[in-house]
């Protein structure tokens, strides 16, 4: 079994809303809905689950004026066990992008991980 994981910041003048559809587009999956499930405290966040993967698109704060996309395996429809082996969807996922004009790149560790 794989873990697949993608981090991407996303250069854009839409508003969160209209680059959630751009992206779900641009991916080829189900339509970016506002996560109402209260885990980011406040924060605005589009999310999608397909394929068995959750994807997650938020605003950076300022002074950052970009967008952050997560895509990581749904451990909730799985039986993840740890063991699973690594897969960076990142490749992918700017590929996809790129493809639709959307101006994406890896995401900056620091960023990441501080």
């Amino acid at each position: 079994m794989f873990y697949v994981h993608a981090d991407v910041t996303i250069q854009s003048t839409l508003q969160l809303e209209e680059l959630a559809q751009a992206v779900a587009r641009a991916l080829a999956i189900l339509p970016m809905q506002v996560d109402t499930s209260g885990k980011y405290e406040g924060d605005i966040v589009y999310a999608s689950k397909c394929f068995g993967l959750d994807f997650e698109l938020a605003e950076d704060e300022p002074p950052l004026s970009t967008f952050h996309l997560t895509v990581n395996s749904d451990v909730d429809a799985f039986d993840f066990s740890g063991s699973e082996k690594d897969l960076d969807g990142v490749t992918y996922v700017l590929t996809m992008l790129g493809r639709a004009g959307i101006d994406a790149a890896a995401r900056d560790p620091k960023l990441l991980y501080g």
